[in-house]
């Protein structure tokens, strides 16, 4: 009987990995639909806890939930409440508890990972990223977790060489292990066009497992339209954030989305779904924001939920919680 058991284990832990896989391999083989189709599943609309790093794990839940977002995004950065190493299984358990309890979809860690040429660093920063997609499991065990970092700075022709083999091993741990990994180009890294993160995709195979986010703040006032940008980068696009970008005297700065009119929030999301894009649209909230003296991560969340409401409707697209054309 002891051996039965055992066996039945071993059985079940050696086809963990394979099972993740293809969880990870069906999210990416969905058919693209044309923008008249309904949406399955719908675009969801969410925020993340970037700028909510003043309260508590489950407070941040519940001010998500209570504004209405129907997604949310966990900052998993090394200093803050909801790194992996500070949750405890019990907060864990917890968390994926308040979670479901609310109706509130997991759509994404953020963790913030340069690629580093020291060798201890990156091995470091491997295990960051395994930390953070086993985190994703415990709050969210029915999906494939999905890790979203940007890739620090300096010049990309004189790093992109360490950049794609760096970014390699992070490939080759997410295959391994079954979740997904989202590189986010970046106005001030090296990295920071969609057009260098399909040339880095495509160095290592276009892997099912990495993929980029799309981000249209970091795209304009550089000439490059966001919407036409979508047309190419959107079949590896895992992940959405949006905030507005404003310039003041020749200096890039971001805000709150909807506070500027900077980029068309409406026109991405038309081109989003025009291109079968169906995951999440992550409001954002910068450090520049949420830095500022007084700043109130409750009055924010209300502010980027009124005006992605707003921008859905104007693009004549529905949500997961319900934002319909003319509401």
């Amino acid at each position: 009987m002891q051996r039965r058991q055992a066996a039945g284990r071993a059985a079940r832990q050696a086809g963990a990995v394979p099972r993740r896989r293809l969880l990870v391999a069906a999210v990416l083989a969905a058919p693209a639909v044309g923008a008249a189709e309904a949406l399955a599943p719908p675009i969801t609309l969410g925020i993340g806890t970037y700028g909510m790093q003043s309260l508590a794990p489950a407070a941040a839940v519940d001010l998500v939930a209570d504004t209405g977002f129907d997604s949310i995004e966990v900052a998993a950065l090394a200093d803050g409440p909801m790194a992996p190493e500070r949750l405890t299984a019990v907060d864990r358990h917890d968390l994926r508890a308040r979670l479901a309890g609310r109706g509130l979809v997991l759509s994404a860690l953020m963790e913030n990972l340069p690629p580093a040429a020291d060798e201890t660093v990156h091995r470091g920063q491997l295990e960051r990223l395994a930390r953070a997609a086993a985190l994703s499991r415990d709050l969210a065990p029915d999906r494939v977790p999905l890790v979203q970092t940007v890739l620090g700075g300096g010049r990309w022709e004189e790093v992109r060489g360490m950049v794609v083999d760096r970014v390699g091993d992070w490939r080759d741990l997410a295959g391994r292990e079954g979740f997904r990994i989202a590189v986010k180009p970046h106005r001030f890294g090296a990295l920071s066009t969609p057009a260098d993160g399909l040339w880095l995709l495509a160095q290592l195979g276009d892997h099912a497992s990495l993929g980029l986010v799309f981000d249209a703040s970091h795209l304009v006032f550089r000439g490059i339209d966001p919407a036409a940008t979508l047309v190419t980068a959107a079949p590896r696009v895992f992940h959405v954030a949006v905030k507005d970008a404003v310039e003041r005297g020749g200096t890039v700065g971001f805000e709150l989305p909807g506070a500027t009119g900077t980029p068309d929030h409406a026109a991405i999301l038309r081109g989003l779904v025009a291109a079968g894009y169906r995951g999440d649209v992550c409001c954002e909230v910068s450090g520049q924001v949420s830095k500022r003296p007084g700043y109130d991560p409750a009055a924010a969340a209300r502010d980027c939920h009124r005006a992605m409401r707003g921008a859905f409707a104007a693009a004549g697209v529905s949500a997961a919680a319900g934002i319909a054309p003319g509401d």
